[in-house]
């Protein structure tokens, strides 16, 4: 009897314990997944809001702290490279989605300041180096650096691009003309750069850094800057001139790339440079759209390549919706530090799986992760609008993750993954009702169960052996009740 009753007991505490389980880890907010990245007319969310307003309102603080630095330090080219040259970046992706004029007037505002500061050391050469304390950033070698050069000549050609490219920026005359002499500066910087070069082989070769001499040898994020720009520059003049070193860049980067587990794995820098480490995703992001503007003009790179950065994301960047922080920091998917706000560029891949679309949603809607007045994290929103897939698309992936993350669920686990199926079951059919809104929330609710699981299956076994102890002490109580 008393061995029935334990059973019994047992039995009726496993089932609390999975109802509990189905209600206490199915709230999404738990994973970071606050909201549907979509509204009830499928227009982009981003923090809870609309992604225009959240947008407008980062930009405009965005604007003003670049504009109280400069007024504090005018010429500063650490700003102007790894600050104004994303957020200009960032206002030509909202003219491009929007067509509204104050995106390229900012846009404008900037390019302005860059080209009225090209050649502060008056040597005929437009670069943006860094001379002294006065026109310099002391953080810094005084030198001239052919990645600021390519970050800075990569926002001033985009500009040239839009203007180029639409109708109406293009009949504005004075637009036109800003635009001409913009691209005969760039032309100049990259015809410098053509005689800053090794060539390794037929095949291969790099830009150097410091156009008065290779000192550091072909590090990738370097090199790839000044490649981004020149096949924009191709891309407006059609010189065949402008494909040839990229290709060659394009073999290096290639060459150096190590497979693992499907996925690329690359340093920092290739031999014969001795900065060898691993690259992390920030400069990793340069790398990438270098590789992904190759692979658009048929350069070297293909289709298996792109494939294969893409499982870099997803298997070794991406850690998970529960985890923190949600990114790696190095692309072999090891962690020093939160380089997640620093993330663009790795949705660009979402062409090519657009899971990876959902996961920069989630990192980026995660109000954690301090916005700040950052023209990187601004290029790295406006990205998420350019590249969002739709309602439809973005709900596909998350139940596609769901059904990815259930299936991976231990045998161990077998009965609490009952209520997990119930929610991945009620996901799918409200997707297949376009219902997607709900089969967003639902799958959410699947994949903060899943996730937690391990968590609450040890709570659970731990009950249980405490149920069992106090049921022997009880037993041996009332057995002995002299004792």
């Amino acid at each position: 009897m008393l061995r029935r009753n334990l059973l019994a007991k047992l039995a009726i505490l496993l089932l609390i314990l999975i109802l509990l389980v189905l209600f206490l880890t199915s709230e999404p907010s738990t994973i970071g997944l606050y909201s549907t990245p979509f509204d009830e007319n499928g227009k982009l969310k981003i923090r809870g809001g609309n992604f225009l307003k959240v947008y407008e309102s980062l930009a405009e603080s965005t604007f003003a702290s670049y504009n109280s630095l400069l007024e504090s330090k005018p010429y500063d080219p650490g700003l102007f490279a790894w600050g104004i040259h994303y957020e200009v970046r960032s206002y030509c992706d909202m003219y491009n989605l929007t067509r509204d004029r104050k995106w390229i007037e900012k846009a404008l505002a900037r390019t302005e300041y860059l080209y009225s500061f090209r050649d502060v050391n008056g040597d005929g050469i437009p670069s943006w180096g860094n001379y002294n304390e006065t026109y310099g950033n002391s953080r810094y070698a005084y030198q001239e650096y052919g990645v600021w050069d390519g970050v800075i000549t990569t926002a001033i050609i985009e500009v040239c691009q839009l203007i180029y490219s639409d109708p109406e920026l293009s009949r504005n005359e004075t637009l036109k003309e800003i635009a001409d002499k913009y691209l005969d500066c760039i032309k100049q910087v990259i015809d410098r750069y053509h005689k800053c070069w090794t060539s390794l082989s037929e095949d291969e070769g790099f830009y150097w850094d410091n156009p008065a001499g290779d000192v550091t040898g072909p590090i990738v994020n370097r090199f790839g800057a000044l490649g981004i720009t020149e096949l924009k520059l191709y891309d407006i003049l059609r010189d065949e001139k402008y494909l040839s070193r990229p290709k060659a860049m394009a073999y290096l980067f290639k060459k150096n790339l190590k497979i693992q587990d499907g996925a690329y794995i690359w340093t920092y820098a290739v031999p014969p440079s001795p900065y060898l480490s691993t690259e992390d995703i920030s400069h990793g992001a340069i790398d990438l759209e270098f590789a992904i503007l190759a692979y658009k003009h048929n350069l070297v790179f293909n289709d298996t390549d792109m494939k294969m950065f893409a499982n870099t994301y997803l298997k070794y960047i991406w850690r998970g919706f529960a985890a923190k922080p949600r990114l790696a920091t190095y692309v072999d998917g090891r962690v020093s530090s939160d380089y997640s706000g620093v993330s663009r560029n790795w949705i660009l891949l979402s062409s090519f799986n657009q899971t990876i679309w959902l996961f920069q949603w989630a990192v980026f809607n995660d109000p954690s992760l301090t916005a700040g007045s950052s023209g990187c994290f601004l290029q790295g929103l406006s990205q998420l609008a350019i590249y969002y897939p739709g309602r439809e698309s973005a709900t596909y992936c998350l139940l596609r993750e769901a059904e990815r993350l259930v299936n991976e669920i231990s045998p161990v686990y077998y009965l609490l993954k009952i209520p997990v199926y119930w929610e991945l079951d009620k996901a799918i059919k409200l997707y297949e009702s376009n219902d997607y809104s709900s089969s967003f929330i639902h799958a959410s609710k699947c994949i903060s169960m899943a996730v937690n699981i391990p968590m609450y299956c040890s709570i659970i076994y731990m009950l249980i052996a405490a149920l069992i102890i106090w049921i022997i002490i009880q037993r041996k109580i009332y057995s002995n009740p002299s004792g």
